[in-house]
């Protein structure tokens, strides 16, 4: 259940958060500099108001399983660290499960950010096929990664 709803909360976050996401990231991706309502106004120009949501497919689908298996990995080394006497972690504890958690969730988003991003800079008014940019870039998703 609370997977589930774990799920269901961040993919209602990522639907509303997304429009100002896709702003930053264009313009972190412009070589021109330009100011935020600009980008904004540009990007409706460009994309109409439907833009601010070009590539929300790959979050959508990419949350669920991001969510579950941070929560999944992180219950594992704490279940494992964690004494009988214990009722509460350690702080060094804490932090070591955090690492694993995020190592991990690293390794396997990496991809899944790689796409994001690809899809919210793409030209045009035509959505990105996530699936597209992966078959375009392969293993060059893990592009950045180290």
């Amino acid at each position: 259940v609370n997977t589930m709803l774990s799920c269901v909360s961040s993919i209602c976050g990522a639907v509303v958060v997304y429009p100002m996401d896709k702003v930053k990231t264009k313009i972190q991706s412009q070589k021109k500099r330009y100011p935020f309502i600009a980008t904004v106004r540009n990007i409706v120009k460009m994309e109409g108001y439907r833009g601010f949501y070009k590539g929300l497919t790959a979050i959508v689908v990419g949350i669920a399983p991001e969510k579950t298996l941070k929560l999944t990995v992180n219950a594992f080394p704490r279940s494992k660290i964690r004494n009988e006497d214990e009722e509460f972690l350690p702080m060094w504890k804490e932090a070591a499960c955090g690492v694993i958690t995020g190592l991990t969730q690293v390794t396997i988003t990496t991809p899944y950010e790689f796409v994001k991003i690809r899809c919210q800079v793409a030209k045009g008014k035509t959505a990105l096929s996530p699936f597209a940019v992966l078959r375009e870039n392969g293993m060059g998703a893990y592009k950045g990664y180290s």
